[in-house]
């Protein structure tokens, strides 16, 4: 019999209450190599049971019947020593017995006296026997295991919970104390821990960020295979610097495969070194494939749920973009609505305008400033999507470009994703999310924020071109509403308010100015206009000179001009003027009536940038039937003016004399108030006429009337009566004052005669003067202008250049 065999080191439990046998079942089996543990009774063997760890058990059943059955139903009953095989040992064993004790739980029968080989070669094929029913339960357990990670992971879509699922039914299954998942990070640059549990003491809580534990993660995605450290301490290499973490003696790590890619790792420690056998790598390895795909698809779930939220959530923000037709409305709603949809900290929508250089900002800012505005200054974020009609993306402050402005940084970005703003007829600007923290931008990210932005692009055409059509419809209403004004009205003041009230519907401005050419030809007089309170008449104006100045610019070359800011640059002599009362922005455009420049419009804002070419379509059409309103008015006054004035000597006429004395009769009558009149003519004007000519005769009374005009108050009203003789209608004059008004007449006649020469000897050309006063018997105007005729003639009756009262 060969002896040392024993290659599992296996205890032997001999469990038998004759010394003999025990004696001769030790010897045999202890020359084979193996440990022997003894019982004598039913107790001892339940306690050794217990108490040590047994591979086989030979129970004899000769003399302790009874309790060798109870022994082998005990035995049976445990679900940790139910496999323990046992071999029974009897004398003169019946067939029956045998039938029993196998009913019972004995595994085999060996009778006494017991062969040493035959003893051996039995315990051996139950030791060989037994190993394979572990391996084989193990397999099961581990099959058994697989199906329900992979069954509980495929019951999951959500990645956490796979994540931690994965990684608990691992821990349970290698009988591992602690463990975390890594996951390749967005971009396949990094790895970033995900999930972790059933960590052991509390120097691992933060064991993602140990650096050990990032190596061997590592190793295990460059080995694509399960990587095993049974015992740290004799760890080889990068392996042993796990060995540095508290409480870790053993490690093992799987990677996650899938579609042949490493996308992630499970890594696992022990508090006591472990052996892993070849078929724990190959169940750990179809984990692995099992996990990734499990990921992929809670991933793949994820990025579908995700592109389904972000395509319902376009949907619904384009259905509210396109809903809205004013311009500044949707870039306010656009700002915050992909501030809300990306959790950002702040955006910036920046839109080149029409005008050279100008562009339009709307945003909501990281320091929760909000607002729009126009500027010169280009947005050079803007400038590089607009250039290239690419997406920017900067996940990390350190890659921010050094176009970026300092004021952006200032505001704590630390990441910006910009994309270009486009519709159906090009770029209009670009859209820019910015982030005060890292943000590792996803395709779907991009796709959607390029998406969103080529949808504002075509909400903005259609805001504009709304606007357009807006401006031209208020436009239209404004001309018709001012053609009415002007075609019922010839009071000026009155066409300037209401021009100045319709301008304002459409235009903001802080005051306006209607600019026209004064009668010299040196300057120019400024209406500024008011809508509040309206007035009628003629506003007031301010003289402007006219060299330098814009409005000399505009009506010689007829062209408009806009400036932007005066802060920036101040092109004519009032600008700066203009610039210390608080305007920053103008525009100014010819007034052109029947092909001729009749004056200028000036439009005055404290807003930079207030106007540009939408503003200045919108005016030409107003300012052109303001031309027309001022030439008409003028022409109307020119009319009125003709109709009242005596065309010889530039003062009322006969028929306005009357006019004008029945105003003032019946007022005087009315208020009680004193009333006169001058009626006077030239002596021997006759004779002057024969002597010199009709010619002579009219620039005589031409210069009668200009002598009239210095020699009288600006209250009175001169006229001529017709022929040589004139009135002076003097108000609130009693005949006391009249007379005095008379002699200061005549006496200036006299003194120096408007004709400058006597006609013959005694003849000279000065003025006879009638005075009347309003009386209590006069009730017709003709009274008094009969009194003061009679009183003229008695006056030249008495020789002439003297005054007569009535």
């Amino acid at each position: 019999m060969q002896e040392g065999r024993n290659e599992e080191n296996a205890t032997i439990l001999i469990v038998d209450d004759e010394p003999g046998w025990v004696g001769r079942f030790q010897k045999i089996l202890e020359r084979q190599g193996f440990s022997i543990v003894v019982a004598h009774s039913k107790q001892e063997a339940l306690e050794a049971l217990v108490t040590c760890q047994s591979h086989v058990m030979v129970l004899d059943l000769d003399k302790a019947y009874l309790e060798g059955r109870q022994i082998l139903t005990a035995l049976r009953a445990d679900e940790g020593k139910r496999h323990l095989p046992v071999i029974v040992s009897t004398t003169g064993v019946t067939a029956q017995q045998r039938a029993q004790g196998l009913r019972w739980g004995a595994d085999d029968f060996i009778g006494k006296p017991v062969d040493p080989e035959e003893l051996a070669a039995r315990v051996e094929v139950w030791l060989r026997i037994s190993r394979l029913r572990r391996e084989a339960m193990a397999k099961n357990r581990a099959l058994s295991a697989l199906y329900a990670i992979a069954t509980s992971l495929s019951r999951s879509l959500n990645l956490k919970e796979v994540l931690e699922q994965a990684l608990q039914q691992v821990l349970d299954l290698m009988e591992l104390d602690a463990g975390f998942v890594r996951l390749e990070g967005e971009g396949g640059q990094e790895l970033r821990i995900s999930a972790g549990k059933g960590m052991f003491a509390a120097e691992l809580e933060a064991i993602g960020s140990v650096g050990p534990c990032e190596e061997f993660a590592r190793t295990v995605v460059r080995a694509e295979a399960p990587v095993f450290i049974s015992n740290v301490a004799a760890a080889p290499g990068v392996l042993a610097a796990v060995g540095v973490i508290p409480g870790v003696r053993s490690a093992a790590g799987v990677p996650l495969v899938s579609k042949h890619r490493v996308v992630g790792t499970i890594s696992m420690f022990g508090r006591h070194p472990r052996q892993f056998s070849q078929e724990e790598e190959r169940l750990l390895a179809g984990l692995g494939h099992q996990v990734g795909v499990a990921i992929e698809n809670a991933r793949l779930f994820e990025e579908t749920n995700a592109a389904l939220a972000r395509s319902n959530l376009l949907y619904e923000l384009s259905n509210q973009l396109h809903a809205i037709q004013n311009f500044e409305e949707t870039l306010q709603l656009a700002a915050q609505q992909i501030l809300e949809a990306f959790q950002a900290s702040g955006t910036l929508i920046s839109l080149q305008e029409a005008a050279p250089g100008a562009v339009t900002r709307v945003g909501i800012f990281l320091s929760g400033r909000q607002g729009a505005e126009r500027s010169s200054v280009p947005d050079p974020i803007a400038q590089a999507v607009m250039a290239t009609g690419r997406p920017i993306l900067i996940p990390r402050a350190s890659q921010i470009p050094d176009y970026v402005p300092a004021s952006v940084l200032e505001e704590g970005v630390e990441a910006l994703l910009a994309v270009p703003v486009q519709g159906l007829s090009g770029r209009h600007g670009a859209l820019a999310l910015y982030f005060r923290d890292p943000k590792d931008f996803r395709p779907l990210d991009v796709e959607t924020l390029v998406t969103y932005a080529n949808h504002l692009g075509i909400a903005l055409e259609n805001a504009r071109l709304y606007t357009a059509l807006q401006d031209r419809a208020e436009r239209i209403a404004a001309v018709n509403r001012l053609t009415r004004v002007i075609s019922a009205s010839f009071d000026i003041g009155v066409v300037y308010q209401t021009f100045a009230a319709e301008v304002r519907r459409l235009i903001p401005y802080d005051w306006m100015g209607v600019v026209v050419p004064d009668s010299s030809g040196k300057g120019f007089r400024m209406f500024q206009l008011a809508t509040d309170p309206p007035s009628t008449g003629e506003p007031a104006s301010v003289w402007l000179a006219k060299e330098g100045t814009s409005i000399e610019w505009v009506m010689s070359q007829r062209r408009s001009h806009i400036e932007l800011d005066l802060v920036e640059a101040r092109r004519f002599v009032e600008d700066e003027a203009l610039l210390k009362v608080g305007i920053r922005s103008t525009v100014r455009l010819p007034l052109i009536a029947k092909g001729e420049a009749i004056g200028a419009l000036c439009l005055n804002s404290s807003t930079p940038r207030c106007y540009a070419e939408r503003e200045l379509e919108l005016l030409v059409p107003l300012g052109e039937q303001l031309a027309i309103a001022i030439e008409n008015a003028r022409l109307f006054q020119e009319t009125n003016r003709l109709a009242i004035t005596d065309e010889l000597t530039g003062l009322f006429n006969h028929r306005h004399f009357y006019h004008r004395l029945e105003q003032e009769f019946k007022r005087a009558q009315r208020y009680d108030r004193p009333l006169s009149l001058i009626i006077l003519d030239f002596d021997f004007f006759k004779r002057y006429n024969d002597l010199r000519g009709h010619l002579a005769g009219d620039e005589a009374l031409r210069l009668l009337a200009n002598r009239l005009r210095s020699n009288t108050r600006g209250v009175d009203i001169l006229a001529r009566y017709g022929g040589d003789e004139f009135c002076t209608i003097l108000p609130e004059t009693d005949l006391r004052q009249a007379l005095v008004q008379a002699e200061r007449i005549r006496s200036a006649m006299e003194r120096d005669p408007p004709l400058g020469q006597e006609l013959t000897a005694g003849e000279r050309t000065t003025v006879s003067l009638g005075v009347a006063c309003l009386g209590p018997n006069m009730s017709q105007v003709e009274d008094l202008v009969r009194a003061a005729d009679q009183a003229l003639y008695r006056s030249k009756a008495a020789g002439g250049n003297q005054i007569s009262l009535a």
